[in-house]
């Protein structure tokens, strides 16, 4: 952790058994890390779960835009910073760089969490907390965009999933990097071979559960694509947008 309680850095190891068929970080451990260091500096500040638990709050991540220069590869060490931008009355905006071994920038992350009630499933009211004053650090560096909203994918192509057990995380609803996983899952390995990813939006629109069935659906794949996940009810529950580097 850094001097400065506004920032929060973590180092990490990528090992043999978390890369991904290109030998590189795959993109859900990523966004693993991008929670577990967020979790982390909100503990360090009082406003992570042990303390807006209490009220039955809880935090979750709404929308998430990653931008890369290159991936961290296989016996790599790479670090995460991370920093609060901005908040409001029920959301906060949180950026994260991604450095190499050599403290070379190497991608960043933005951020956009939402403080929920665990029994109302609504919004909960983060200005409770005066903890929260004195946090930000809109002076730090995120040279990329904000995560976009993205519009509902029209395709015919579509593949069903029901949701296991093991989809499920601590807040029982599906695990954020399982969204992503069964998105990726709609370009074959030999596409994922030539077209590192270069920058990912995603948007989180609604819990989905245990028992749940979707569908995934996908646009061809090209240079910039997107992908949604739909309930049986035609709600989406998620959207991303990838645009792949040749």
């Amino acid at each position: 952790m850094t001097t400065d309680h506004r920032l929060y850095s973590a180092r990490y190891f990528l090992t043999p058994g978390e890369c991904n068929a290109q030998q590189l970080m795959p993109l859900p451990l990523l966004v693993e890390r991008i929670i577990e260091i967020a979790t982390l500096h909100a503990d360090s500040l009082d406003i992570g779960y042990p303390t807006i638990s209490r009220e039955g709050n809880t935090w979750v991540l709404s929308r998430l835009a990653i931008e890369m220069k290159r991936w961290p590869r296989v016996d790599e060490y790479y670090e995460l910073t991370t920093w609060v931008e901005n908040f409001g009355r029920f959301w906060s905006d949180r950026n994260l760089a991604i450095a190499d071994a050599d403290g070379n920038t190497i991608g960043y992350a933005r951020t956009v969490w939402v403080i929920m009630n665990m029994e109302t499933r609504r919004p909960a009211d983060l200005t409770i907390y005066p903890q929260i004053e004195g946090i930000c650090n809109p002076e730090a560096e995120c040279p990329i965009d904000r995560p976009a909203k993205l519009a509902k994918v029209e395709s015919d192509d579509t593949v069903g999933y029901t949701f296991q057990y093991s989809d499920i995380d601590f807040n029982r609803h599906v695990n954020s990097c399982r969204y992503i996983e069964l998105l990726l899952n709609c370009w074959p390995m030999d596409w994922h071979d030539e077209h590192p990813i270069a920058r990912v939006d995603i948007n989180y629109l609604k819990e989905a559960h245990y028992g749940e069935q979707v569908s995934i659906m996908a646009e061809p794949q090209g240079q910039t694509a997107h992908a949604e996940i739909v309930s049986a009810d035609g709600t989406s529950i998620s959207r991303a947008a990838f645009r792949f580097a040749p």
